[in-house]
This record gives structure tokens, C-alpha cells and sequence, in this order.
């Protein structure tokens, strides 16, 4: 429940997690575009623009913002400043760096886990993992990769690919260029499609950072969710046939999302009903 205090600033407490780790985190509201210190900075500060930011408890910077101009800034893990575009969502990994945001321009960047660069499209929103490789972005050109059989295939460009710990293609989907200007989030109900049968799942935030996810329809399923530290989604449910897991990866308007659901092993597509 959030509490709305009487100040220049409304706060609400939450917990969010990232790598397994549970943060403290307090929700603001900036009145006007204001320059604050990320996450992880011993000293400096940025322009973030007005509206909702989430600052780390622990530290005390911003964890979570909209940038309010064009900002180059270090990604995990690097020295490397790259362009990261103004009125865009921008979040930042505890040390400080850049982990996920949207490019100014089209940039060069190598895959995660992998000795690969390849180009990424003007304004593609990107992830980036432990070893300051690209998790996920949208690519600016045709190009042959590797997918997660290790097998070369096409993408076309302004395609959303995302990479396993191999740098390979664990999944993509077409990007629809929508920006996102607030940060997502998984909570609400969805429609989810495996191989023409279809469930409704709900997921819920709980009080210890992750999420708790119950299907409606199919096996009526449920169980523990929570993010990844490649960024992707899974819940692990049982049910009276057993257990499994769903691991899917949201689409950056959080819209929908694509992934791979075991016992049995399939594809499976979630389309966003309601928050």
C-alpha cells in the first residue's frame, strides 16, 4: 500500500530484486527536472526529468529515473561511456553503471559472453550483463547469428534479440519502436498462448522483493517468480501433475512478452490483459 505524504516530493516504500538480491527502495516524485546522484556514485550528479524516480535506500541514489537530456554514461562493469537518450528511462546496476537504457544513436557493442560486436539501432532500449556485454537490444541491420542451438540464422533489422550466457539468440521478437517513459513492471494479468492452448496467469507482488504467480485455465498453476540476472522473467510452479518453469523476457513498452515454458518444453507468448 503506498502512503501519500503532504511534501514537495510523494514517496512510497517498495522492494524490488535484481540478481537474487533484495533492495530497499523509496518511490519519489521530482516536482521539476532535477540534478540528483545515481546509484553507486561516490560524487557527481545527473539531470533527471520530472516525475518518478526510485532511489536505493542503502545508498541513497537513483536507482531508477528518466534521463532529461542526451547523458553519456558508463555501463556495468566498464569504463566505456556511451550516449543514452533524453526523455528515457535509465537504470542503474549498485556500483553505478549504466544497466539498462535506450541509445542515443546507433552504437557498436559487443554481445554478452562473447569476443562479438555488432550494431544496435537508434534508440534500441539495451540490457547489459555482468561482463558490460549486451544482454538484449534491437539490431540495426540484417546479420547472421548464432542461435541458442549454436546455429547461424538471419535476423532482419529492428529486431528485439536476446542473448543466453553463450551470446547466442535465446529469443527475439520485431520492435515496435515504442519508448518506454516509465519503468515496467509484471504485475497484472496476462494472456499466455502455448501451442494453441491458452491460461491466464496473475502475478502479485510480495512483501520480500519478488513476485508470486497463479494460473488460471490449463493446469492452474503457481508458484515463486522473480527476474533473472540476464533480465528475463520465471516463475517456478508446481501443480497436481508436477512442476516446471515459465522463463519469459518482457517487451519494453511491457506489453507482452515471449519466452519458454517446461514440462512440456514449448514456446509460450503472453499478451498483457489488465495491471
Amino acid at each position: 500500500m503506498k502512503k501519500v505524504f503532504i511534501l514537495s516530493v510523494l514517496s512510497s516504500l517498495a522492494l524490488i530484486t535484481w540478481a537474487g538480491q533484495v533492495e530497499a527502495v523509496t518511490v519519489k516524485l521530482l516536482p521539476n527536472d532535477t540534478r540528483v546522484r545515481p546509484v553507486g556514485w561516490q560524487s557527481g550528479t545527473i539531470l533527471f526529468k520530472m516525475g518518478q524516480i526510485t532511489i536505493d535506500d542503502f545508498d541513497g541514489g537513483v536507482k531508477i529515473g528518466t534521463l532529461a537530456v542526451d547523458t553519456h554514461l558508463k555501463i556495468w562493469n566498464s569504463t566505456t561511456s556511451i550516449c543514452f537518450a533524453g526523455n528515457t528511462v535509465i537504470e542503474f546496476e549498485r556500483a553505478g553503471g549504466v544497466l539498462r537504457g535506450f541509445i542515443c544513436s546507433e552504437t557498436r557493442m559487443r554481445i554478452v559472453y562473447s569476443s562479438t560486436w555488432i550494431s544496435f539501432a537508434k534508440l534500441s532500449p539495451v540490457t547489459f550483463g555482468y561482463d558490460s556485454g549486451v544482454v538484449s537490444g534491437v539490431i540495426a541491420y540484417d546479420m547472421d547469428l548464432p542461435d541458442a542451438k549454436g546455429i547461424a540464422r538471419r535476423y532482419k533489422a529492428n529486431t528485439m534479440v536476446n542473448f543466453n550466457v553463450k551470446g547466442q539468440v535465446e529469443s527475439s521478437m520485431p520492435w515496435n519502436g515504442n519508448i518506454t517513459s516509465s519503468s515496467g513492471s509484471p504485475v497484472g494479468s496476462w494472456h499466455n498462448t502455448i501451442n494453441n492452448r491458452v491460461s491466464t496467469w496473475t502475478i502479485t507482488a510480495t512483501a520480500d522483493g519478488t513476485y508470486f504467480a497463479q494460473e488460471s485455465g490449463l493446469g492452474s498453476a503457481k508458484g515463486p517468480a522473480y527476474f533473472t540476472q540476464s533480465g528475463t522473467f520465471r516463475i517456478d510452479y508446481t501443480f497436481s501433475g508436477g512442476s516446471g518453469f515459465y522463463e519469459v523476457r518482457f517487451s519494453p513498452d511491457y506489453n507482452s512478452a515471449k519466452g519458454f515454458c517446461v514440462d512440456p518444453s514449448s514456446t509460450c507468448t503472453w499478451v498483457r490483459i489488465n495491471q
